[in-house]
């Protein structure tokens, strides 16, 4: 099993425990933008990863500051 396929199985534990106590569509929607960040990542661990993302969620603030 590689980095994506465990982040992703995360993200569905943190869904369906936290969906328990709210409505569990309104709580996938906030998981949305990193599943797709992870499937059309090309990083090889969870380190390259969180570099990258960090890399886009900068650049996506800094265009919104222009």
């Amino acid at each position: 099993m590689n980095w994506k396929n465990k982040r992703i199985d995360a993200i569905n534990r943190q869904i369906k425990k936290k969906g328990k106590y709210g409505n569990r569509p309104a709580i996938a929607e906030s998981y949305i933008d990193e599943h797709y960040y992870i499937i059309n990542s090309s990083a090889t661990n969870k380190e390259e990863y969180k570099a990258e993302s960090e890399h886009i969620n900068n650049d996506y603030e800094n265009a919104c500051l222009e």
